[in-house]
């Protein structure tokens, strides 16, 4: 039986690329075909809402165009594999590179990488986004002054109970850690406000394994990953390779 799904696809648009497309994928021979795509400026990071129905891409522009990046909500269609724009929200910030969506479907948050700095936007019930409610701006540098010289944040992942916003930082060298309120979209610091990585590891990416007992930190300036502990938003570190 064939295993039919869909597979959309973030592009930099500076090429032949025009935006977002969608594809149908094979699970059982892993042949992708496209069925449509969407026109928007450097999408280089999409997120789909939990309940299928939406998807969230990022415009990753500067401040050239005078509004510096953005998110762009889009409804999807199950049944015909097109996504249609919704509306757009800038981030507060320079080249959202990263955005992902709470566990209830109620709160997007981009991370901006030149900035340094993340938003939450709400989601309204059409799936369009708010204004930025919230803007988080890091602070700090790194040893290596090409690529340190200001806060990169480069990733936003919740945690599966929805409580903790993990958002590792390639400029500062740390895995900044939040307490979310998924009622109000507020963040703030946690206990353990963050996991401190080696200088001019470059930290970049993180994910949870399946039981949620550990998290595996992807360093990409110094090509290591780093396996934490993890329970109740702490990260304990137990091996860098």
């Amino acid at each position: 039986k064939a295993q039919q799904h869909y597979l959309i696809t973030g592009t930099y648009t500076s090429g032949k690329s025009e935006g977002v497309y969608v594809y149908t994928f094979n699970s059982n021979d892993g042949i992708a075909k496209e069925i449509s795509h969407v026109k928007t400026s450097n999408p280089s990071f999409v997120a789909v809402s939990p309940n299928g129905q939406f998807v969230y891409s990022v415009q990753e522009d500067a401040a050239a165009n005078g509004k510096g990046g953005s998110i762009t909500a889009f409804s999807f269609n199950k049944i015909s594999g097109v996504l249609t724009y919704i509306n757009q929200q800038p981030t507060g910030g320079d080249h959202p590179c990263y955005v992902t969506v709470d566990k209830t479907g109620r709160w997007v948050v981009a991370g901006n990488y030149s900035s340094g700095s993340l938003s939450v936007m709400p989601v309204q019930t059409n799936g369009a986004l708010g204004p930025a409610g919230s803007i988080i701006q890091h602070q700090g540098s790194g040893p290596d002054k090409t690529r340190q010289n200001s806060p990169h944040v480069h990733c936003t992942i919740f945690s599966a109970d929805n409580r903790y916003l993990f958002v590792p930082d390639l400029g500062i060298d740390k895995v900044m850690i939040y307490a979310f309120d998924e009622v109000t979209g507020k963040l703030t610091a946690a206990k353990q406000p963050f996991a401190q990585s080696a200088g001019g590891a470059g930290p970049r990416h993180i994910c949870f394994n399946p039981t949620n007992t550990y998290a595996y930190l992807m360093e990409e300036m110094s090509g290591t990953v780093v396996a934490f502990k993890y329970k109740n938003g702490r990260l304990t570190n137990r091996q860098r390779i």
